[in-house]
């Protein structure tokens, strides 16, 4: 008789109840694979490992000393399974992730690429998506996670922060700002400013946060695309204030940056999961080589921002 993890199952979860319809039920199977399992096992060792009897059931001496090595050993093939399952899951799963255009674009492509090269048979899925669309998306199942700012009144989701992202300004390498060792909202007042619209996130972000400190951002022009302020800035339009997280963003690279002080405006970038949802191997595997990613002095010189730690 050969023996297979449910044999062992069977035994450890009826010498938990001893009760025979209680662990069928626990196993999910009739009481009689039950029975059967455990006769195929006593009969497998050669000893009497239960006793039964209409009123009671009960482990004999050789079953109580059998129990913990039966545990033993189904804890060994449960994990052994799992691994196979997971090593399996991670040669030819699938990863669909929301993010935020300006970390996709920037921060984020080298840990995308270092990912694809150690799981090259997963297929990576990157969506840009602002934060509405992010929830919606993650909500449906139709990505497995999604990198963006801290929900603020989502209860559904859970966020695990990775570095904070400052608000900055951009500005052509021929600028008076250049060589400025800071730069405060105050610089900016006689500038003329590109900045996102009121009813985008960046802003509203921007607004609130200076509005708390008695300040105001006047805006000349704005634009919801990164590449459009991008164009204008090179164009000697004005100083684009944008989120510091596209400082490596191929458009932005002939431009000069400075985060903004007095007050230094900020959001925490991280990891969006719905709640009481189970990630798979793949989703796992890609959220370890994020966070390994995130050192501080890797996002330092990716892209400025700083790093919140895990």
């Amino acid at each position: 008789m050969k023996l297979d993890v449910k044999h062992f199952q069977a035994f450890v979860i009826l010498a938990k109840h001893l009760h025979f319809s209680k662990a069928a039920e626990e196993l999910g199977v009739a009481q009689p694979t039950i029975t059967l399992f455990i006769k195929q096992l006593e009969d497998a060792v050669g000893a009497s490992l239960v006793h039964r009897s209409t009123r009671s059931v009960y482990l004999t001496d050789m079953g109580l000393q059998f129990l913990p090595k039966a545990q033993h050993l189904l804890e060994e093939m449960l994990g052994a399974l799992n691994s196979v399952r997971e090593f399996a899951a991670l040669q030819s799963g699938k990863l669909s992730v929301a993010v935020y255009p300006s970390i996709s674009s920037s921060l984020l492509p080298h840990l995308f690429v270092r990912f694809q090269k150690a799981y090259p048979s997963v297929f990576l899925r990157i969506i840009d998506a602002n934060y509405s669309q992010m929830l919606d998306r993650l909500r449906t199942g139709e990505v497995d996670l999604a990198i963006g700012y801290a929900p603020e009144t989502e209860r559904d989701v859970a966020f695990q922060p990775l570095f904070r992202d400052e608000i900055a300004a951009f500005f052509r390498h021929d600028h008076a700002f250049v060589g400025r060792d800071a730069l405060t909202w105050a610089h900016l007042a006689k500038e003329t400013l590109i900045a996102p619209p009121s009813d985008t996130s960046v802003r509203a972000l921007i607004d609130n946060q200076l509005i708390r400190n008695g300040l105001r951002l006047q805006a000349s022009i704005t634009a919801t695309s990164m590449y459009t302020i991008a164009a204008m800035v090179r164009q000697g339009g004005g100083v684009g204030i944008l989120p510091s997280s596209y400082n490596q963003a191929s458009e932005l690279g002939d431009l000069k940056s400075m985060t903004i002080q007095g007050p230094v405006v900020h959001r925490p970038i991280g990891l969006i999961r719905r709640k009481r949802s189970v990630p798979t191997p793949v989703a796992e595997a890609f959220v370890d080589l994020l966070c390994q990613g995130m050192d501080e002095t890797d996002l330092k010189r990716q892209g400025k921002v700083k790093s919140l730690g895990r």
